[in-house]
């Protein structure tokens, strides 16, 4: 399978999803100003990264603003359209996933958050490097790199679903199970 060229410049047009045999799909798209994405729907599921810029996710009857930091979940099937803010196109990380992947891990997408996730700075850091490293495993084409690119697929989306726990813990009144903190220098005596 021909290894998809990394993202450097600027495009005015959606990147094509193209899928190798293990069913995970990973780009960078940089957004150049005039960038426009018509509405589609997917029969994968679809996690994006803002790296950079600002702009808005709409999905069913919503449009919710995204920025920097902001993870898009856009379940199977939704119908989406991701819209840049016109003085500050954005650059994104986007992974897709097949469905048989998630079949083949038992884990339903149905404990995905969905839409624009707002996600703290660790966070964000967290999710953007396992962005980049399936980035950079893609690109090895070795004779393991499907198990790892579904692996850290995998993770990554475990991740985000804990993330979404996490949120909903918080929302509801319950403790979240987490000690939340700038730093390890702060959550440290907050966890002794």
């Amino acid at each position: 399978m021909p290894i998809r060229p990394r993202a450097t410049q600027p495009t005015r047009e959606p990147v094509e999803h193209v899928f190798p045999s293990w069913g995970v799909d990973v780009f960078e798209s940089h957004h150049a100003a005039g960038w426009s994405m018509p509405p589609a729907a997917h029969d994968f599921l679809k996690i994006v990264l803002v790296h950079d810029g600002s702009g808005a996710l709409r999905h069913g009857d919503q449009r919710t603003e995204c920025r920097r930091g902001d993870a898009l979940v856009v379940p199977i099937g939704q119908s989406h359209e991701i819209v840049d803010a016109e003085s500050d196109p954005m650059s994104l990380y986007v992974v897709s996933i097949r469905p048989r992947v998630l079949e083949a891990a038992c884990l339903d997408a149905g404990v995905l958050p969905t839409g624009v996730v707002r996600l703290d700075d660790h966070a964000a850091e967290k999710v953007e490097r396992s962005m980049r490293r399936l980035l950079f495993e893609q690109t090895l084409d070795t004779p393991t790199t499907g198990a790892q690119m579904v692996a850290l697929s995998l993770r990554l989306l475990v991740d985000i679903a804990r993330i979404g726990e996490f949120a909903r813990a918080g929302s509801n009144g319950a403790a979240p199970r987490a000690i939340r903190g700038d730093d390890s220098v702060e959550r440290k005596p907050r966890y002794v």
